[in-house]
């Protein structure tokens, strides 16, 4: 016989089968051993095996073995427990290891002088038990555990389980109805531990505000004490949230504070705090930093395409000349192309710069694709989009008969100004932006197949900003060079092959153009004296603009 690690019932139970013979025995410990035997009858192998058994003899019979627990095991044992378990008053300490578990329950209910009834036939072999200073009922619960079983008491007899096998506990399981003074029952299953009850142990009541405990009195009894220890007035302190959200704090919640502490009202604005008053003026204290509002930012935004090879026509936009005797010269500037802009170009850029852009807004040369104001708070991404949408239907030419038929799909291609913007207020009210812009146009057709979707050609730009509030940013280099074909031919004489070159003429020009990217961005203030002074000068500085002339 050779074996690894091996329950001494299962060796026991395989030599009877091999040996034919009928061996019968006592509950055996639940031990391992590992054997290599040869030449040997079963006889003397079943011999060595139970020598291995404390406290177990072997007898011989007529027809049979018989594996007995002796007694004088049992008082070895005995004495092993009185060295292993001590008792001072009602607080127990253990110290034992590799013990059988209906061996441990019987002398632990005799030390302490107790009735039980054991009705769990799975027994078990208990490692390492080293616990001091433990009541009576809290050291059973933990040596039950280990032992996979639980208890209950009825009539001052304690009755152990299986855990598997809990429906005898029903017999003695009770309801209790707690009435709430203070608490809301619908707020109840939250504030209660996550190792504190199931759903199935605790209902509640919204009508009539009760809270309905179902279980053993050692289910019920931790619960029902929880319950009167927060069920107090002022235990419950409402808070109310003056720019944050109830979702934003739960999510960051100060250091003073556990998230076990804070209920969820339902409502975007209120909590409730659990906790103990000293913690409560702590939260208070870091809410007076946290609840504060979110900096609103403005962001003037000006797109500008330039074209950049178009001559532009000769314009008395911008003139000097001779203003007087005493005055010297004057700077005559026409600048009604950019101040129907909502962008303010002269402020931010000069007149000179505005009265530039306003001869090539005026020559063509310059296009304007987006001229708006936007709005939103610092971290809150916002999106400014000029697109247009065409819808095309898709074909399929058949490769035998070469016709052209539709499938039924229509396909979308977008082109235009797609700008996103993220800007961040730091303490020192600087503005970092994220800026995504993305400017696509649709392509012409060159080809001869009329069954190709046309192309689009994109430029994009991502990059991040910092500036103080009211600087301009200028994002430049979204370049693109266009070829176009412009013929011109005489009617059917241009379309003959080959002959036809000699009466037709045909000029490829190259249009390059750039866009430009103008975004000023506001920290969003409480408008004082001071600045409604500034705002009124500037009025008027700008109402003498528009009449044509600056002095």
């Amino acid at each position: 016989m050779r074996a690894r690690e091996v329950d001494v019932e299962n060796l026991i139970r395989t030599l009877a089968k091999i040996w034919n013979t009928t061996i019968l025995h006592d509950p055996l410990p639940r031990i391992s051993l590992s054997v290599d035997i040869g030449g040997l009858d079963p006889e003397n192998v079943l011999d060595i095996l139970v020598q291995r058994l404390e406290g177990f003899s072997l007898e011989r019979k007529d027809f049979y073995y018989y594996i007995r627990h002796t007694s004088s095991g049992a008082s070895r044992i005995s004495a092993a427990f009185d060295r292993g378990i001590n008792r001072n008053g009602e607080i127990y300490s253990v110290s034992l290891e590799n013990i059988r578990f209906f061996e441990l329950l019987p002398e632990l209910f005799k030390k302490a002088e107790r009735e039980y009834a054991i009705l769990t036939k799975t027994d078990t072999i208990l490692e390492n038990l080293y616990y001091s200073g433990k009541d009576f009922d809290s050291l059973l619960r933990i040596i039950l555990e280990q032992g996979n079983a639980d208890y209950v008491i009825h009539n001052n007899i304690y009755y152990i389980v299986e855990l598997q096998r809990r429906d005898i506990i029903k017999k003695f399981r009770e309801t209790r109805i707690i009435p709430l003074n203070y608490l809301q029952a619908q707020d109840l299953p939250a504030l209660l531990p996550a190792d504190m009850g199931t759903g199935n142990s605790i209902k509640i009541d919204k009508k009539t505000n009760i809270a309905i405990v179902t279980g053993t009195a050692e289910e019920i009894n931790p619960i029902i004490s929880f319950i009167e220890k927060i069920d107090r007035p002022g235990e419950n302190y409402p808070i109310t949230l003056k720019y944050i959200k109830t979702d934003e704090l739960l999510k960051a919640l100060p250091p003073s504070t556990a998230k076990e502490e804070i209920v969820d009202s339902g409502f975007p604005n209120l909590v409730f705090y659990t906790g103990p008053q000293e913690k409560r003026e702590l939260l208070l204290k870091d809410l007076a930093v946290i609840d504060q509002p979110k900096p609103q930012i403005r962001y003037e935004l000006l797109v500008i395409e330039y074209m950049k090879n178009k001559e532009a026509r000769f314009n008395k936009g911008l003139q000097v000349s001779p203003a007087g005797e005493n005055s010297g010269m004057s700077f005559l500037g026409n600048l009604s192309n950019v101040m129907n802009l909502s962008f303010d170009v002269v402020a931010q850029f000069g007149y000179q710069f505005a009265a530039n852009l306003s001869i090539q807004l005026g020559d063509n040369t310059a296009e304007v694709s987006a001229n708006t104001t936007l709005n939103g708070l610092s971290g809150q991404e916002i999106k400014f989009q000029n697109t247009d949408t065409y819808r095309y239907q898709k074909f399929e030419v058949d490769a035998d008969s070469g016709n052209i038929s539709r499938t039924g799909v229509t396909r979308e291609i977008t082109s235009g100004l797609i700008v996103t913007l993220n800007g961040w207020v730091s303490g020192d009210d600087m503005i970092t932006i994220s800026v995504n812009a993305t400017v696509s146009k649709q392509n012409n057709n060159s080809s001869n197949d009329s069954t190709a979707l046309p192309t689009t050609s994109e430029r994009v730009v991502n990059t991040q900003i910092r500036t103080p509030s009211g600087k301009p940013v200028v994002l430049s280099g979204l370049m693109k060079e266009d070829t176009n074909k412009i013929i011109k031919k005489i009617p059917l004489l241009g379309d003959i092959p080959l002959l036809g070159r000699l009466f037709k003429d045909q000029t490829d020009t190259k249009e390059k153009t750039e866009i430009v990217i103008y975004i000023v961005p506001y920290l969003s203030r409480d408008t004082t004296n001071e600045e409604l002074e500034t705002s009124l000068t500037l009025e008027r500085y700008y109402h003498g603009f528009v009449q044509g002339y600056l002095k």
